[in-house]
């Protein structure tokens, strides 16, 4: 995104799109805080052009896959462009709605099965009762036998996220949307948004970052477990989501799919 200033102003991250949502806290390291507002970037006068290709937190104006993020202008704003937003449509690798996953390795799959899932699990041959980090995710089919899968649910245990929050985080597809953005437990960064299809229908994606500094294996179906099995349909379904595949390559949006991607940097 390429943005002109027209007069003095910077621009704040905010939770929502509504007048009286309230803004991000950064600190100078781009760390979400509940420290002083600082602006995302600014102040800068009349003319300046800066252009935004990357995700620094508190430092830039561009949306993770299948997110939105809400922007307002602070100073010297009109009333008709105070406010704006982004949006990012999800990756897409295929023309169905299953799960779309990319592991530390750059592999991408399918999740084909419905059911729970582990995502992550750090290190990868310890207990579960003693892992530092562990995403369970759950896959339900929408629509009967052989429907396109969504993320639904999402927990997060382990012994980095008990430091921080009692009893770990759970996600769900059906609550309220949640805007915490990016997310430190010990040396990875992670995220879980929400979607919704052209239907109407609730679905979570998940991205998670920096797994290269764990200084730990890493399991789960986004690190270096196999993923065959998950990415093979049951034989029953194997003729329609060959057909389905045909008939909605090209009237599927790409926001209509959810997505988990692990990233080794």
């Amino acid at each position: 995104m390429t943005i002109t200033w027209q007069g003095m102003h910077n621009i704040q991250e905010t939770f929502g799109s509504d007048c009286l949502s309230g803004d991000f806290y950064y600190n100078n390291d781009h760390v979400q805080t509940l420290g002083s507002v600082r602006p995302v970037v600014g102040y800068y006068g009349t003319g300046h052009v800066q252009t935004f290709t990357s995700i620094v937190p508190g430092y830039s104006i561009v949306a993770d896959p299948g997110t939105t993020r809400y922007f307002r202008c602070d100073l010297h704003c009109a009333m008709n462009n105070a406010r704006f937003e982004v949006s990012c449509p999800a990756s897409q690798s295929s023309g169905t709605g299953d799960p779309h996953l990319q592991n530390i390795h750059g592999e991408r799959f399918d999740l084909m099965r419905p059911g729970k899932h582990v995502l992550l699990h750090i290190p990868r041959e310890e207990r579960v009762h003693d892992v530092l980090l562990r995403v369970d995710a759950e896959v339900r089919q929408v629509g009967g036998q052989c429907a396109d899968m969504y993320f639904q649910d999402m927990n997060i245990t382990g012994a980095w996220v008990e430091a921080i929050q009692t009893g770990g985080l759970r996600f769900q597809a059906q609550d309220a949307i949640d805007n915490r953005g990016w997310l430190n437990f010990g040396k990875v960064e992670l995220k879980v948004a929400h979607g919704r299809t052209r239907q109407g229908l609730k679905y979570l994606n998940f991205y998670v970052k920096h797994l290269g500094h764990v200084g730990f294996a890493v399991g789960g179906l986004l690190g270096e477990d196999d993923h065959t099995e998950a990415a093979m349909p049951s034989e029953a379904c194997v003729s329609h989501i060959s057909l389905s595949s045909k008939q909605n390559h090209n009237d599927q949006s790409a926001s209509d799919v959810s997505a988990a991607v692990g990233s080794f940097a």
